[in-house]
């Protein structure tokens, strides 16, 4: 048992590692949360990056050291690093998809005073807010890669909300999703969805697909769980009851656990979709979903931007939502170890493909277009770029005309 406690000792404080750093100058100082790693993450902070450095906060050679001297995390990928640069700190904490270290990370962040948290993800928003809410001066809160803040008790509206939050969401597309599952086979009758039932975008997920799955002839059995550990058992439980194909929502257990359902899934033929345009790469047959990623980070990277240079007010900033169409994903080596072959009409309509051989390639210009903004060479800071970013943040104003308008949409929701 000693030994077991040194070892949980020993990984927090290299998860909590981030937030020992102290700030000798007199930069404003941002923490930014994340709750576990991902490619969508990666892309959400890749944007956050970009305009920070566009509006002059950290230059090319502070951003490389952010990116390129982090610890390799549990999961393998390159951490951030901190940094005490010439015009700003930044700390970076990540909780390795558990949630009593993120309400530890939180609150070691907060002990370093920072003007602004910037969190990703539901979980990690979630616990800046409780952390903050009863706080005389919080720091300003700033979420983005969160599916609906209002499912999830952190605003009522995009204008009613905590004076000190704001944030960047995106819309999933589930109407866009569901109907894929007839494009592979129309003759499929009878669905089947998981989901955790402690986050709130995934069991808004759960209850899209099933309205829209009946609403196209089709039986759609549901199953909920809180951990890794019940989704074995909770797929199995869904394919004895007959289901042709797996459809899971925006959900960071099921997303997490892709291979745990792919054994049940590859051991009785049945296909996975996933309503996250990344799954086609942890497991998924097919996905679809939006390359908003990027885009959420480069709109919380405004917000961000725009309140260090004292240009506006976060109480009066109304929470941004992007809404976009889908994009799909094949993976024709998943689909081969289950047995499953891609429809010619679901591989049409595809934007990139994992082949048979692990490679990827993208099918369309606007899949190459998105992942050069992700991955490719940049031109930042440009005059135009400059202006789009202000005008952006101008369209975020929460005027009493539209604070007033929100406000009674919300009264007649409660008659």
């Amino acid at each position: 048992m000693f030994k077991k406690l040194m070892l949980l000792g020993i990984v927090l404080s290299l998860l909590l590692a981030p937030a020992v750093m102290g700030q000798d100058n007199d930069n404003p100082t941002v923490a930014v949360l994340r709750f576990g790693e991902a490619p969508t993450v990666f892309a959400v902070e890749q944007g956050i990056l970009d305009i920070l450095q566009s509006h002059g906060f950290i230059s090319a050679e502070e951003r490389e050291i952010i990116v390129s001297r982090g610890h390799i995390t549990p999961m393998g990928a390159r951490a951030r690093t901190d940094l005490e640069g010439e015009h700003i700190n930044i700390l970076w904490g990540d909780a390795n998809y558990d949630l009593s270290t993120m309400n530890l990370i939180v609150d070691q962040m907060l002990d370093q005073n920072p003007d602004a948290l910037v969190t990703i993800s539901t979980p990690a928003t979630q616990a800046a807010v409780n952390a903050t809410i009863n706080m005389e001066e919080p720091p300003t809160l700033l979420f983005t890669a969160v599916y609906n803040p209002y499912l999830a008790g952190i605003a009522d509206a995009p204008c009613i909300k905590p004076d000190y939050i704001t944030g960047s969401v995106a819309v999933t597309p589930y109407e866009d999703i569901v109907p894929l599952v007839l494009l592979q086979d129309p003759a499929i009758k009878t669905i089947g969805t998981i989901y955790n039932s402690t986050e709130s975008s995934a069991r808004y997920g759960a209850e899209q697909i099933v309205e829209m799955g009946q609403a196209m002839g089709l039986t759609v059995e549901v199953t909920a769980v809180t951990s890794l550990a019940d989704l074995s058992p909770a797929a199995e439980g869904l394919v004895s009851k007959g289901i042709e194909a797996f459809l899971l929502p925006v959900d960071l257990k099921t997303s997490l656990g892709i291979p745990i359902i792919g054994k049940i899934a590859e051991e009785n033929n049945v296909p996975i979709f996933h309503s996250g345009i990344d799954a086609v790469f942890g497991g998924a047959t097919a996905s679809a979903g939006y390359y908003l990623y990027f885009d959420q980070g480069v709109n919380v990277g405004r917000i961000l931007t725009a309140y260090l240079k004292g240009d506006i007010d976060i109480a009066a900033t109304g929470i941004s939502i992007q809404t976009s169409g889908i994009n799909v994903g094949v993976n024709l080596n998943i689909a081969a170890s289950q047995g499953v072959e891609i429809s010619e009409e679901l591989y049409e309509t595809a934007d990139m493909e994992v082949d048979v051989d692990g490679g990827l390639t993208l099918r369309t210009a606007e899949a190459i277009m998105e992942y050069s903004r992700i991955y490719g060479e940049k031109t930042l800071g440009t005059e135009e770029q400059l202006a789009a970013d202000s005008a952006f943040v101008e369209t975020l104003a929460c005027t009493p005309e539209r604070i007033a308008e929100q406000q009674a949409e919300l009264d007649a929701a409660d008659e």
